[in-house]
C-alpha cells in the first residue's frame, strides 16, 4: 500500500443509507472505524487476499483478528454487519470493500473502470464492433447497463468496443443505456 499516496471519499458518504444502517447497530462507532481500516488496507485494489497471510493456519477471522488488533467477537459481529448491509463482501480468502458512495460518473474515474476499458480495447483489437472502423476515438460500451448491474460493471464480457459514432447511436436509439 506504500505506492497508494490519496483516496477518493465522497464528502456525503456517511448520509449514505448503508452508513446510515451501521449507524443503528450496536458498536456502531467501532464498526465503522474498523470498516474504515480496511478500506485503507484496502485502497490499492479493494481487496485483501488473506492467502498472503499463512491462511492455512489461522481462520479468516484470527487473520483479521490479528491484522486489526481486535478480538476475534467483535471481528465475527464486525463481519455480519458489515456483510449485512453491503459494504463487505468475503468470496473465498478474498476480502473486497465496497465503494458504495460513488457515483456512476465517479466510478467512470477509479483504476477498475480504467482497466476495464483497457482489457475491452485490447480483447476487440481496438475495433469498432459494429462498423469495423480502427484508429477513430473509442468508448467502451456497457452491454447491460453500468448503472443497473453493478456485479457487471468490470467484466469485460459485459463490454464492447464501440466508435464515439455508433456509441453515439446506440445510445440514442435507446438500445442500451450502458
Amino acid at each position: 500500500m506504500s505506492d497508494v499516496k490519496w483516496i477518493k471519499l465522497s464528502t456525503n458518504m456517511f448520509e449514505d443509507e448503508k452508513i446510515r444502517l451501521i449507524e443503528q447497530m450496536p458498536e456502531a462507532d467501532s464498526i465503522l472505524v474498523y470498516w474504515f481500516k480496511l478500506y485503507l488496507m484496502t485502497s490499492k485494489d479493494r481487496s485483501l487476499k488473506l492467502e498472503n497471510f499463512a491462511a492455512d493456519t489461522h481462520s479468516f477471522e484470527e487473520l483479521l483478528s490479528i491484522l486489526l488488533n481486535k478480538d476475534i467477537e467483535f471481528i465475527k459481529r464486525m463481519i455480519a454487519a458489515l456483510s449485512e448491509v453491503g459494504v463487505l463482501a468475503i468470496n473465498g480468502n478474498i476480502l473486497e470493500v465496497k465503494k458504495f458512495w460513488l457515483t456512476n460518473q465517479e466510478w467512470r474515474t477509479t483504476k477498475e473502470y480504467k482497466e476495464w476499458r483497457q482489457a475491452v480495447f485490447e480483447r476487440d483489437k481496438f475495433t469498432c464492433q459494429i462498423c469495423n472502423q480502427v484508429g477513430e476515438v473509442l468508448n467502451a460500451h456497457h452491454i447491460k447497463p453500468f448503472a443497473k448491474f453493478e456485479e457487471l460493471r468490470f467484466e469485460v464480457s459485459n463490454g464492447q468496443t464501440l466508435c464515439e459514432p455508433c456509441h453515439k447511436n446506440i445510445h440514442k436509439k435507446g438500445d442500451s443505456n450502458g
